[in-house]
């Protein structure tokens, strides 16, 4: 059975604008509408780099976004796959707002390996 479903391919700003669904039947009429608007994407533009340091040295790292800015957008630190808690690990990471950065601070020797650091950008309009 159909179900009444639009989809749109591609979109691109002209596809903006009021979308009403009506729907009929010997029983009567229905409709709804509902408002698309399309913004632009969102992607990196500042990235953190490859970087060694020796243990007690303070490193900061950069990440910085395009993004539409009709939206908010949020940064989201990661070390080796886990988000970084800011509140909890205060000692040792520091967020910088502006422009966004992360201050890392190594307190401990560990053995050698690689960490992977990720910044991940996260946008919406709540």
């Amino acid at each position: 059975m159909f179900d009444g479903s639009l989809e749109i391919l591609n979109a691109t700003q002209n596809d903006e604008g009021v979308y009403t669904c009506l729907a009929e039947n010997d029983r009567g009429k229905a409709n709804s509408s509902g408002t698309l608007t399309i913004t632009d994407g969102t992607s990196l533009t500042e990235v953190p780099e490859d970087t060694m340091v020796k243990v007690g040295e303070e490193l900061i790292l950069g990440c910085a976004a395009s993004y539409d800015p009709m939206l908010d957008i949020a940064f989201v630190w990661a070390i080796d796959h886990r988000v970084i808690d800011f509140h909890a690990e205060w000692e040792h990471y520091e967020r910088i707002m502006v422009p966004p950065r992360m201050r890392m601070r190594r307190r401990r020797r560990r053995r050698r390996r690689v960490v992977v650091v990720y910044c991940t950008v996260l946008c919406g309009d709540e």
